[in-house]
């Protein structure tokens, strides 16, 4: 959980493997999108969790690269998709900016859509600048533009469209199907959503044995049909990946 200057984290995440350590890279992003600069309501929640997952994933493609991120991504959209189909497309809990009417919950609206609906409009500002490493360089200058004050989707809008001009003449804000405030007021999936074929090499295996699993269920709990030696931690491996098949792309 981050707090200004200080992160609470528990010992397990310390020694786990690189996707866990995901949690620490968002906590830390938070100092920068939740705690410099924060989401003025509650109805605007993708301000700090959307910016922060977008952030937490440039981190994460410098450090372990691009398929890793595009890998985690994708199980993550999956689960947005999931959550969807149970709830429908016109439910207004799938909305950025979602009207907080008394008596509702705002536990609620940490869901996955202030994260990952969140993250593809912020990603997909990115895509509009062209330029990661700009739009990197534009994310550092929103911070010490707004840092310590609080912050509502159009402070971020104006100030985005102000830095690059350009966009701003090129009406981009009301690309048919994509216009901004369709984005923000919109029920429903993502209106775009990056590209993650850069992770093909790791997705596709974990795809493969998805098709495998549907082709031959019985596969599922009968690893030693495959030739995977004596090595107790290459078995251990296998049927984690299994069970990340089953429990993460069921319903594909």
């Amino acid at each position: 959980m981050e707090n200004p200057c200080l992160n609470f984290i528990i010992a397990s995440i310390l020694e786990s493997s690189e996707f866990l350590l995901i949690d620490v890279i968002h906590e830390i992003a938070h100092g920068w999108f939740g705690n410099a600069v924060t989401n003025a309501t509650w109805e605007e929640m993708w301000l700090s969790e959307g910016l922060a997952t977008y952030a937490q994933r440039r981190i994460t493609t410098e450090a372990y690269g691009e398929a890793f991120t595009c890998l985690e991504t994708l199980v993550r959209l999956d689960a947005l998709h999931r959550q969807l189909r149970l709830l429908g497309d016109n439910n207004p809990m799938s909305k950025l900016q979602v009207k907080f009417d008394p008596g509702v919950n705002p536990s609620t609206l940490m869901n996955l859509f202030t994260y990952e609906k969140g993250f593809c409009f912020v990603s997909y500002l990115s895509e509009l600048c062209g330029d990661i490493r700009r739009f990197d360089c534009f994310l550092r200058d929103y911070i010490s533009q707004f840092k310590f004050k609080s912050v509502v989707a159009q402070d971020l809008i104006d100030y985005f469209l102000d830095y690059f001009p350009h966009l701003k003449d090129a009406a981009v804000s009301q690309r048919e199907g994509l216009e901004f405030e369709h984005w923000l007021s919109g029920c429903g999936p993502p209106p775009h959503e990056p590209d993650l074929s850069p992770g093909s090499t790791l997705i596709q295996p974990v795809q493969d044995l998805k098709l495998l699993h549907m082709l031959s269920p019985t596969l599922i709990c009968q690893p030693s049909k495959f030739e995977l030696g004596t090595n107790g931690r290459c078995k251990k491996s296998f049927l984690a990946i299994q069970y990340s098949i089953k429990t993460n792309f069921d319903g594909l």
